[in-house]
């Protein structure tokens, strides 16, 4: 895909992934079938790593490059980093997916990466400094951790002792027991912690970890492994003659685990979704050096709990399917709010060019032209009806409960759903989120809000009350000046429907209503540049601050004479490519894809602007 100058001036204007993270993002430096792209793993022969070299593989013959798994035998960040000066050495080295071992030590020349123009992306496991990577693909490590006690919980009825077994010097397996302490504490007080048992992350170090904490502490019920090593704990449990008294909960899907499950040792283990991992890493890597699209900052995968109860089903790894050569007679449906909002610019662009790279039939953005639940259902329900159907995006709900229960029909009728730009309620009725973080969009707009108050004063807000996201975004907003600015206050919030006309009366009530005023923060689309008209009308430019959302082309003006302060952008560009191949990748059988992708929430005022 070429991008126009149009589309380019205001990307950068934005400063969005599609031109900035990576010098390598300007221009692709050697052609497809030449690129090279390098996953330094962080203990490569790990049985562990089996399903995400699936995926890698995958997407690698998907997309016409050259994909390698490398990495230390066992975890050693300095074998990690000579990898990585190599990799940069290489000219057709087009992207880096890397495993850490020690953030401290592999920022820096992932930092040298990046410099270089070899976009990176960090998986199975956040990194300290996020601005060492372009994107995060992977487990919320937390959230693992409080499913594994959940597990825990339910395997000794809510009392007993535990211990775990923990690769704990790495930062993704310190999130993992945090999660798991924190969850036992607020959940099940009568279950004990009683050690942790450190490992390095290879089998036999696994091995001995356990054998050790069993023979130093006999009485404890359960022991929890936070990486792919249950299977050899069960091992040690048997050998010591434990089996049916000591229990074990485990992390990722081996034989040996699986195994384990059948006979009874393990009870459970949480599966991580390594091949949606990969696969979309890889294909990220490829869309930031080819300056393709910008990329979500995080993409949440989503683990599966596996039991004696539904082993045998998950013993077959997924096999990727080849789409077919037309695939221009696929549908795929992108439903919207209010159609002709100005809004859409950016993400109509990138529709149209995902469109074109996949080879679906054509198609836009459908849906009422304002606010209307009703229409937006018929729209899913039409989409329902037609046999070609491929897929729905759901890209900006009104009513998420009336989504929810027709998106749901569209799943059970075999079509692939996601949401856009809003959560709904009920996950289970979509595929996938791509989008904005409401909450943390709202948290950044209420920081710039304490800079430019000064910590005190007043505040007001205009929004669509009765949108799920635009409510997130409050709370958000609010969320962040309670904890870090007392002084200011939030006097009112006044409704709005999205529309110019609306967007301008609530602004003008809104000042009426409260002349001592410091500043007015509009949470959605282009309500940032009606609301510094009324400021002007009401002769109070310069004396309230205006923060607002979003950045289409007739708000930049606003922003770079001052007349608004600043706004806080959403990814959109990004949000609909990535959606659309998504619902392509789903439909075709090609991958599974990660539960939650959001994109990176971006200031753009005077400053930025004038870069």
């Amino acid at each position: 895909m070429r991008l126009s100058r149009k589309t380019i001036t205001a990307a950068a204007a934005l400063g969005l992934g599609v031109l900035t993270g990576s010098a390598g993002a300007l221009a692709a430096k050697v052609p497809a079938a030449e690129q090279e792209y390098i996953w330094v793993a962080a203990n490569v022969s790990h049985p562990f790593y089996a399903e995400g070299k699936a995926g890698w593989e995958a997407a690698a013959k998907s997309l016409g490059v050259k994909a390698q798994l490398v990495g230390p035998e066992n975890p050693d960040v300095q074998q990690q980093i000579t990898l990585i000066e190599a990799a940069i050495a290489k000219p057709t080295t087009a992207g880096i997916l890397i495993y850490s071992v020690n953030d401290d030590a592999i920022e820096p020349v992932l930092n040298k990466a990046r410099a270089a123009g070899i976009p990176v992306i960090t998986g199975n496991g956040e990194l300290k400094d996020r601005s060492a990577r372009d994107a995060f693909v992977g487990t919320a490590n937390s959230a693992l951790g409080a499913t594994a006690a959940d597990l825990v919980g339910k395997a000794l009825n809510g009392k007993g002792k535990v211990g775990i077994v923990s690769f704990i010097t790495a930062q993704n397996h310190q999130e993992r027991v945090q999660g798991f302490k924190d969850e036992l504490k607020a959940k099940f007080p009568d279950i004990e912690v009683i050690g942790i048992a450190s490992e390095d992350g290879t089998p036999q170090s696994e091995t001995t970890a356990a054998a050790t904490f069993l023979q130093a502490h006999p009485d404890v019920n359960l022991l929890w492994t936070t990486d792919a090593g249950s299977g050899f704990v069960a091992q040690v449990i048997k050998e010591q003659g434990l089996q049916g008294k000591v229990l074990a909960v485990g992390t990722d899907r081996t034989a040996e685990q699986l195994a384990a499950i059948e006979g009874g040792t393990v009870y459970a283990t949480i599966v991580q979704d390594t091949f949606a991992e990969e696969w979309t890493a890889l294909y990220f890597l490829y869309w930031k050096y080819n300056a393709m699209s910008s990329i979500s900052d995080t993409c949440i995968t989503k683990p599966a709990v596996v039991t004696k109860d539904n082993v045998a089903s998950m013993q077959k790894p997924f096999v990727s399917q080849t789409p077919p050569k037309d695939a221009s007679d696929q549908v795929y449906v992108w439903v919207a709010a209010n159609i002709g909002d100005p809004f859409y610019t950016d993400e109509l662009k990138a529709w149209a060019a995902a469109v074109k790279d996949l080879g679906v039939k054509p198609t836009t953005i459908s849906g009422p032209v304002t606010q209307d639940v009703p229409a937006q259902i018929a729209v899913v329900e039409q989409a329902i009806a037609n046999p070609t159907t491929s897929g729905i995006l759901m890209g900006a709900a009104i009513d998420y409960k009336a989504t929810d229960t027709v998106l749901a029909k569209a799943r059970a009728a075999g079509i692939p759903t996601l949401y856009g730009n809003g959560q709904g309620e009920d996950s289970s009725s979509r595929d996938a989120f791509v989008g904005t973080d409401n909450v943390a969009l709202g948290r950044k707009a209420g920081e710039l809000a304490n800079k430019a108050l000064n910590g005190k004063g007043k505040v007001g807000i205009t929004a669509i009350t009765a949108a799920l996201n635009i409510q997130q975004r409050i709370d958000g907003f609010k969320d962040y000046l309670k904890a870090n600015a007392p002084g200011i206050e939030v006097v009112a919030v006044v409704n709005e429907d999205g529309s110019a006309k609306s967007q301008t009366d609530a602004a003008a009530t809104l000042l009426q209503a409260h002349p001592d005023l410091n500043l007015v923060y509009n949470t959605d689309d282009s309500g940032s540049l009606f609301i510094a008209q009324v400021l002007k009308e009401q002769g109070l430019a310069g004396k309230v601050q205006v923060i607002g959302t979003n950045a289409a082309a007739d708000q930049l003006p606003t922003l770079k004479d001052g007349e608004v302060y600043a706004n806080v952008t959403q990814d959109l560009y990004a949000e609909e490519w990535i959606s659309l191949h998504f619902l392509f990748w789903l439909h075709n059988k090609m991958t599974t894809v990660p539960d939650t992708c959001y994109g990176a929430a971006l200031v753009v005022n005077k400053e930025s602007l004038s870069k």
